[in-house]
C-alpha cells in the first residue's frame, strides 16, 4: 500500500474513534427514554428540529402517531405485494 492510502487508513480509523462514542451517546439518549439508562429520561438532541418535521410527515400521509404500526393492519401503507 502506498503513502496515501495508509493516511486514508489512520484518518478512517480516526474519526471512526471519534464519533462511535458520539453517536453512541446520542442513541442512548434517543432510547434511553423508553427503558431509562445512563443517558435516558430527556429529549433528545435532534427532538426539536426533528419533531415538528415528524408531525408534518405524519399528518400528511394520515398515519396516526400513537397508533401501532404493523404490515396487516395497514396494508394501503405497505409495500406491493409481487
Amino acid at each position: 500500500m502506498s503513502t496515501a492510502a495508509w493516511a486514508q487508513l489512520a484518518l478512517l480509523i480516526l474519526l471512526l474513534a471519534i464519533s462511535t462514542p458520539l453517536l453512541g451517546r446520542y442513541l442512548a439518549r434517543v432510547y434511553g427514554g423508553v427503558y431509562g439508562g445512563v443517558y435516558g429520561g430527556g429529549p433528545a438532541p435532534g427532538d426539536r428540529i426533528f419533531g415538528p418535521v415528524e408531525r408534518l410527515v405524519y399528518r400528511v400521509c394520515g398515519i396516526d402517531p400513537r397508533g401501532t404500526s404493523t404490515g396487516r393492519s395497514t396494508p394501503g401503507r405497505s409495500w406491493p405485494s409481487a
